[in-house]
């Protein structure tokens, strides 16, 4: 009990790096879509700080995530772990995917 309580206060800064992250990636990407779609054009350089605050946030995310899995298949036994932690890349080329067919399909509006 005590140390499955260690390595979730050890998993607890990584953990709040993904949610940081997954916040500044929904923030930035919402926010790229809603200056590119209003009626007056708006200035290259909004555009680039949202994208940029978009693709930071993946990154914080991807980041986070991938030392919190090897973390964990490194305490997992048999290498369970190991297995698991590549089988999470599907879902986030889904995600990724339908995000950019999103964004296609509101700048063709």
């Amino acid at each position: 009990m005590k140390d499955g309580v260690r390595s979730e206060v050890r998993q607890l800064p990584l953990m709040l790096g993904k949610l940081i992250g997954g916040i500044l990636a929904a923030a930035g990407f919402g926010g790229l879509v809603y200056v590119s779609t209003r009626p007056p054009k708006p200035a290259a350089l909004s555009i680039m700080l949202y994208a940029a605050a978009g693709i930071a946030g993946v990154a914080i995310f991807v980041f986070c995530s991938r030392i919190v899995s090897s973390q964990t298949a490194k305490q997992a036994p048999d290498g369970e772990g190991i297995r698991t932690a590549g089988s999470k890349v599907l879902p986030w080329a889904i995600l990724l995917a339908l995000a950019a067919i999103f964004v296609i399909i509101m700048l063709l509006i």
